[in-house]
């Protein structure tokens, strides 16, 4: 053999070992998880589960593997090497749960790495309450309660001096937004973390008011109202978009819609607005196509449990119609359905609807109870000259809590337990209350 041949040759043999060094070097990362997260005891039922691996994996291998017990149905979404959970419905308050990853996890060249289970477990809490009070000098006052025992303690978390229009919480139970007006004309949005009670802005610039913000059920994205203002005048409102710390804003609707009132489907999946230009609800995918239903009054949608459906107040006479997203039909509930609806709220279940019966969008009156398909319709009668407003569901399904003036112009909050169908007052001198999961 030549020297010119074996050194060809050896230099091949070079190749060989160094390329089976690297494969075999690669194939023993065996894929790790850097972060995990719900972990602890007092876990929001809201929260979606996250997880941020050691290396890019392949995905299918994941979800295959992935178990949530007790047995929960969701969707998966994937970020690079950190993929969330989101379950269909909100977690069981009060339990604990494990999350279970099996062996055979493989890298994004689809070499199996782990040879172990992988895992840990958490417990959600209660639920609790995010009441809002107003003092008669304009101070709003943010409170949290809890919704169980006769006497629910309250805990304040901050004053705001300007006053508090409106209020939302964070999927994970962990943040609130608030909309506090600025002038006459501009409002502006701030996020509050409810352990250290510190105001942080949101939307606050002098030329945009910014108004009814909704949380995704994912807890990535904000949809909200905004206007903008320009010399004292105020322009339409669009329904615009952020990331929870500010940053990213972007329009949903396009040139000639009106957007107000959104409202997330449960998936995350969809947003759903009234667009004034066309007496419409919009639904728009994310895949930049919309859904348009007709005939639709400003209040706000509610979605089915599994997104496929919502319901919205219709035409003149307000009555309920229900909006089918996989057929685009829409179909009218049962004659005897309450009406005219002025608030209407689905179950996370699925199993109830809370409507009031009022006049106009938003506005006081008899609260229902009923079934999607408009049966076993039960009136929640107070006093005579009592109104009731603003139902809002427990996370899981189980209490009703609204908002009652008895007559005397002060209102109060109050929970409808479904296990003793048996209302009770909860605070005093209420403007407004939403569930903390």
């Amino acid at each position: 053999m030549s020297y010119s041949v074996r050194i060809a040759a050896f230099s091949l043999l070079l190749v060989l070992l160094t390329a089976l060094v690297i494969w075999r070097g690669a194939a023993a990362r065996e894929v790790s998880v850097l972060t995990q997260s719900p972990t602890g005891e007092v876990v929001a039922v809201g929260t979606p589960i996250r997880i941020i691996f050691s290396q890019p994996v392949d995905q299918r291998s994941v979800e295959e593997r992935f178990t949530l017990t007790p047995e929960t149905t969701g969707s998966f979404f994937w970020d690079g090497q950190s993929v969330t959970f989101q379950p269909d419905q909100p977690l069981r308050a009060g339990t604990s749960y494990r999350v279970s990853l099996q062996p055979g996890i493989a890298d994004r060249a689809a070499r199996t790495t782990t040879q172990q289970p992988l895992g840990w477990t958490f417990r959600t809490r209660n639920p609790r309450l995010l009441l809002l009070r107003h003092t008669p000098d304009g101070t709003s006052i943010l409170l949290l309660g809890e919704a169980d025992g006769s006497n629910p303690r309250e805990r304040e978390i901050l004053r705001e001096p300007d006053g508090i229009v409106d209020m939302i919480a964070a999927p994970d139970g962990s943040q609130a937004i608030l909309v506090v007006p600025r002038t006459a004309e501009r409002m502006a949005l701030l996020r509050v973390d409810l352990q250290d009670g510190r105001p942080r802005p949101l939307v606050d610039t002098p030329d945009l008011s910014a108004a009814t913000p909704a949380w995704s059920p994912n807890g990535n994205l904000i949809a909200f109202e905004q206007r903008p203002l320009s010399a004292g005048t105020m322009g339409d409102p669009a329904v615009w978009l952020a990331q929870p710390d500010g940053t990213s804003f972007g329009p949903v609707t396009e040139p000639g819609q009106i957007g107000t009132a959104p409202v997330w489907s449960p998936d995350s999946r969809r947003l759903a607005f009234h667009d004034a230009a066309t007496g419409s609800v919009t639904v728009y995918n994310f895949t930049s196509t919309f859904q348009i239903f007709p005939d639709s009054r400003d209040i706000p949608v509610t979605w089915a449990a599994d997104s496929s459906a919502l319901l919205y107040v219709g035409d003149v006479a307000g009555r309920l119609r229900r909006a089918n997203l996989e057929t685009g039909e829409t179909t009218g509930l049962p004659d005897e359905a309450v009406a005219p609806v002025s608030a209407v709220a689905w179950s996370p279940d699925g199993a109830w609807l809370a409507l009031v019966q009022g006049e106009n969008p938003g506005a006081a009156g008899r609260l229902w109870l009923l079934r999607p398909d408009g049966s076993e319709q039960q009136q929640l009668s107070g006093p005579a000259a009592a109104t009731d407003s603003g139902p809002v569901w427990s996370p899981d399904s189980r209490q009703l809590a609204f908002l009652r003036d008895d007559g005397s112009g002060t209102q109060a909050a109050w929970l409808l337990d479904l296990d003793t169908d048996a209302p009770r007052q909860v605070a005093t001198d209420v403007a407004r209350v939403v569930w903390l999961p």
